[in-house]
Parts: structure tokens; sequence; C-alpha cells
């Protein structure tokens, strides 16, 4: 039915007891990885994902002690994925918000993970293993192409599930459309029942695809699907016949979607063929296009301004970028939309040819042994190229968008690279290699286990508690709760110093109450513990503008001239590095005008008109706008006071 090499029946293999344990897990590791969108989304569900993850090595890797030796794919690409794993180990050291980048490699981690746990696992029959886990990935993913329709056709938006971006939910059905594809045109014509069911699955996942508008998926599918089609040979009749099929089922999903998001979603001219038929005047109409262009030359410019050689730290583009933000540019900057730039401005340039040569050289390597050598006509070998296809999709895709730092595409990556590994280069590890894996004790390989797998996995839990204590229902931590808030932080601290989530929290809720609190020992002696755990946050995430802007609300609560004139020095250091904030603007333009500035404030105000448009925090943004209403009555600009005057009734009316 949909299995990728093999229709043959699923046989019991040597050391069959872990098949199940060991098999079962990979498709729920999908499912789990498939409702994750990031540190900032739902971090809780990344813990459970890690959890399972542990889980999975530890039966594959303490498995390998109570089975007999099996074969093992050797090879460059495994030694690189080991490499690769200690340089993402080693990267928090390097970063300006270690704890940021521990995440941002942790997941990035499940890529070479998934591929090096796959390939020690203990199943002597390597097809039967593969056919029982890629049944139950499509049987897993299958729900999600159908809610892709449901987004398309019931919510009339772009398809995106679970996840934020519809761009990388578009690269997800590739993963899964581009092996399909090649599979039916590798199997026997014989079959009819079998060929219709997977037609069927193949037109469900391409009108989930086609249904999310994306098109850096449709580009990357479309530049994929020829190659894949001439390497799925042998040409003959039943072949030309499969493909005419093929290409009629994705042909008519194709029209159906784009008819449909005219008619449903009305939205419908951002397809592919109006941006290739009409580069310049889509250039000109669309936002998006022009949003990539300054992207991409602001990472470069940080690149350039930053270390070479190791980055400012994996997931750091998006604290970083708005100091290098163009006035035209109106994106969320959350990511530039290319990953192989963004890897060289996070990671510098040894981060981006690990990348680049686990992403791109390796599939193409893949796919010239395949097709050469020796043993260049096996059938087997080319069964791997389905795969091997998908991935190098999901590469080109990552040129306009942001794919890799998702899990479930990491996950599958990892999983299929390891599949075409074993089917093309299937040879026996070193012999060393295999006394230390075969001939280990049991109590030492588990010791192993716990002590590599335990303490990320326990730190990975804790935050995702964290998150879940301190981003929902927000507003009950100030206020009446600040008390108890400030002693729920500080036990999350003393447990988990180096997330910097209950530290910012404690923070914010001292200054609260030192805000709130007349005695002015009690007053003092609160300022000056926020102040100490301000010295604490700048040990934590130091290139971060909070710890600048929580000290300078510090020193402005102190009141004198002096600690005036150093809060205005710390928040406009902070505004240097996050210029569209409405937050930290307002406080600076209060203080300024606590210090008689008020020509300095009313430059500041209309400086900030320009970053408006991209201004989430309306609390803050409203603060700003009284202040800009204020100064453009006092300096008695009618222009600047009407603007000011808009942006409040614009606050009011979203409220």
């Amino acid at each position: 039915m949909i299995s990728s090499e093999h229709p043959a029946p699923l046989v019991k293999p040597t050391g069959a007891a872990f098949l199940p344990r060991v098999l079962a897990l990979i498709p729920l590791l999908f499912v789990t990885a498939a409702v994750y969108n990031g540190p900032s989304e739902n971090l809780h569900w990344f813990s459970v994902f890690g959890s399972l993850f542990a889980l999975w090595l530890g039966v594959v890797l303490i498995g390998r002690t109570t089975t007999e030796p099996v074969k093992i794919a050797a090879g460059w690409l495994p030694t690189a994925a080991l490499v690769f794993l200690a340089w993402l180990l080693l990267t928090p050291y390097s970063s300006v918000f270690p704890h940021t980048t521990w995440l941002h490699a942790l997941a990035l981690g499940a890529m070479p993970l998934t591929l090096i746990g796959w390939l020690l696992s203990p199943h002597a029959d390597r097809d039967a293993a593969w056919n029982y886990v890629w049944r139950g990935l499509v049987l897993s993913a299958l729900p999600l192409a159908v809610l892709a329709l449901a987004d398309f056709l019931l919510l009339q938006q772009r398809a995106h599930g679970p996840f934020i971006d519809p761009n990388a939910y578009g690269a997800l059905m590739n993963l899964f459309l581009l092996p399909l594809c090649f599979q039916h045109l590798r199997a026997p014509l014989s079959d009819y029942k079998q060929m219709s069911l997977r037609l069927f699955i193949i037109a469900t996942f391409a009108l989930g695809q086609f249904a999310t508008l994306s098109r850096g998926a449709l580009l990357a599918f479309a530049l994929t699907l020829p190659c894949a089609i001439l390497m799925s040979r042998p040409k003959n009749a039943t072949w030309r016949k499969k493909l005419a099929v093929l290409l009629l089922v994705l042909a008519i999903a194709y029209i159906a979607i784009r008819v449909l998001s005219i008619e449903v979603v009305g939205i419908g001219r951002r397809g592919l063929e109006a941006t290739v038929l009409a580069p310049e005047e889509q250039f000109q109409t669309d936002s998006s296009l022009r949003e990539r262009i300054h992207l991409w030359r602001s990472t470069w410019q940080m690149f350039l301004d930053g270390n070479r050689l190791t980055g400012s730290g994996l997931g750091t583009f998006k604290i970083m970028y708005p100091a290098y933000r163009a006035v035209g540019d109106r994106s969320a900057g959350n990511h530039t939309h290319n990953d192989y730039l963004q890897a060289l401005q996070e990671g510098g340039a040894i981060h981006f040819l690990f990348l680049i040569s686990i992403t791109v050289i390796a599939p193409l390597w893949l796919i010239r042994a395949a097709v050469r050598g020796k043993n260049g006509g096996n059938s087997q070998r080319r069964d791997a190229l389905g795969l091997v296809f998908g991935i190098l999709c999901l590469s080109l895709h990552a040129l306009v968008n942001f794919i890799f730092p998702i899990l479930p595409l990491l996950l599958l990556a990892g999983l299929y690279l390891a599949r075409g590994w074993e089917l093309v280069y299937a040879r026996r590890q070193p012999k060393l290699f295999e006394q230390v894996i075969h001939n280990a004790r049991p109590a030492l390989l588990i010791s192993v286990v716990l002590i590599v797998l335990v303490p990320p996995v326990a730190f990975l839990v804790l935050d995702g508690i964290i998150f879940k204590v301190f981003t929902e229902g927000r507003a009950a931590q100030y206020g009446a709760k600040a008390k108890e808030s400030i002693t729920v932080a500080n036990a999350f601290i003393t447990l988990r110093p180096a997330n910097p989530l209950p530290r910012e929290v404690l923070i914010v809720n001292l200054i609260d109450l030192a805000r709130r609190t007349q005695a002015g020992s009690l007053r003092t002696s609160l300022l000056d513990q926020a102040f100490e755990e301000t010295d604490a946050l700048a040990r934590v995430i130091p290139g971060s503008p909070a710890w600048l802007f929580y000290r300078g609300q510090i020193y402005a609560l102190r009141g004198t001239m002096e600690d005036l004139a150093l809060a205005s020095d710390f928040l406009e250091r902070a505004l240097q590095r996050l210029p569209q904030s409405s937050l930290i603007r307002s406080e600076f333009v209060r203080i300024t005008r606590r210090m008689g500035q008020h020509r300095r404030a009313y430059e500041l105000v209309q400086d900030g008109r320009k970053w408006i448009p991209i201004e989430r925090n309306l609390p803050a943004l409203g603060a700003l706008a009284k202040d800009g209403y204020a100064l453009a009555t006092l300096y008695d600009n009618p222009n600047a006071r009407g603007y000011w005057q808009r942006v409040l009734a614009a606050i009011e009316t979203h409220r």
C-alpha cells in the first residue's frame, strides 16, 4: 500500500522483541514534534518530545547489547553527524544568548541524532523495519493533510494546521509527497488496487501542499519532481502510463486549489505563475518579496559585523535583527527566510558548513552514489532516491523560507538521510567501533545513556514547566499576587538558573512592588535586590536589551538627577538594540521629560513613528502616543498632534 521500497509483508526479524518498542516511538515522535512551534510558543511540547526522544535513543542503544551484531552503515555522513552534535553542544558557550541558543541547538540536534539513532537500531531486517516505520509516518501525516484542507475550505485561510507558518507546512507535505510520487513510478503496475490507494494518498498530500499557497513549497516541489522522475527509470510503456496518471492527479489538485483560492480564500494573485511571468510587477505589489530583500541584506550585514567564525548564537537572529532593521521593512523579523544565510549569521562559517554538508552535500552525494559505481544499477539503491529527493526539496525550500528550525522537518530529514545512507552505503563499521558497541557491558552503556540524555531532558522539562507557569495567565504575576510570584520565580531560579524567564519575572515584580511601596527603607531594599538580579540577568543573556531596560527603570525609581542620567544612558542603549519597542521608548521619553529635556523627548517620539506599523504591544504604544500628543501640543505641531490622536483612536478601537 504505502511501503517505501518493498511491498512484501512485514517479516519477523532477528531482535524482533525490540521492533515494536523502538519503531512505534518514531511516528509518536513525529506527532509530538508537529505541535511544537518554537521556544516562544509552546515549549512544554518540546519537553514532551525530548522525553520521548531520549526514551527512543535509550532503547536503541541498550538494545544493541542484547542482540546479535548487525551491519551498520559507515562513512563520512555518520561521522559528520557526530561532529555536528559535538559542535551543537558547544555553541551556547559562544552565544550572547546562551539559553536561547541551547534550545535551538537541542531542536537542531534532532536531525543528526535521529540519523545516528536509526543507523544503530538493533534490526537485522532493515527493510522490514523501515516499512513498519514508513507506514506509521504516512498514516500519522495523512490527518495533517486533511487538516490543511479544513483550514483552506472551512476557515478560508492558507493551510497551516498546527504550524504557525503555512510555508513550513507546505515543506512538511513535500516530505511525504515526493517519496510517494517516486514510489508510484517505481512500483509494479499489476496491483491496480494498491496503485489507486497510493494515488489517493498522493492527491491528499498534494491538495494539502497546494492549499498552503506557499510559493516556496511549490517552487521547490516543481524543481525537484522532474529530477525524481528522471531517476525513476526504467522508461517503458508501463512507466509512461504511471507518469501520465501521476501528472494528471497533480494537475487536477493544483487547478482545484487555484480556483478555490480565488473563490474561497480570495488571494489568487499570489500564485507561482504570477511571480514567474511578471516578476517586476509582482515585486512592486508583493510586500513579502521586498521584505525578503530587506531581511537578506540586513542579515548579511549582521554576519559581517559579528563573529564570522562562530556567529552570535543559534536562535539569536530575532533578538539581534531590530538594530539592523531597514525602515521600510514591515516583516515580523523572526527569521531571515533563508536558512543558510541565517545559519551563517547565527553560527558563523562553522555552523554553515555543517548544515550545508548534511542537508545539501549529503543528498547530492547519495544521488550520485545511487546511480554510479559498481552497484550503480542496484534496485535497492535507487529505491533510496525518493527519500533523498524529499530532503533535497526541503533544502531548496530553505533558500526562501525558514525550514530547518521546524522540529518535525528536522526529525524526518534525519530519518530519511539515515535510511538513504544505509541503502546506498551499507558497510560495516571499523572493527574497533564494533567492539565498543557490541561488547559493552549493559550496565556501562546504561550509565552512559543516563549521563548523556537525562540532564538535557530534565532541564528541558523544567523549561517547559517554566514556560507554562510564566507565560499563561501572565497578568496574575503582578499586582496583588506579586509576592507569590516572587516566591515561585525564586524557586525556579534555584532549580534552573540558566533560564532567564523566572529572573525577568522576579525583576519586574520587585520593580512593581518598589513603585507601589511608600516606606523608604523597604523601597530601597527592593530596588537593590532588583539591581542585583539585573546583574545576574546580564550574565545569562548579555546581548539582550531586557537587563538594560530594567536597570534604567531601577535608576529612574531612585529619582536623583544623577540616577536619572544613568537611567537615560541605560534606556538609550536598550533602545539601540530594540528600536521598534514602544515600551522602551515611552520609558525613555518619560525620563528625558523628567530631566527637562523636552526637545530630546519630542525627537524620540517622532523617531518612533516609523516603527508603529509593526508594533504589537498596544498598551505601550498607547503610552507613547499620549506622550507624543502632549509634546506635539507643547511644540504647537498640529500635524503631529493629529497623527497621535489618530493612533490613540485606532488603539481604542482594537481593545
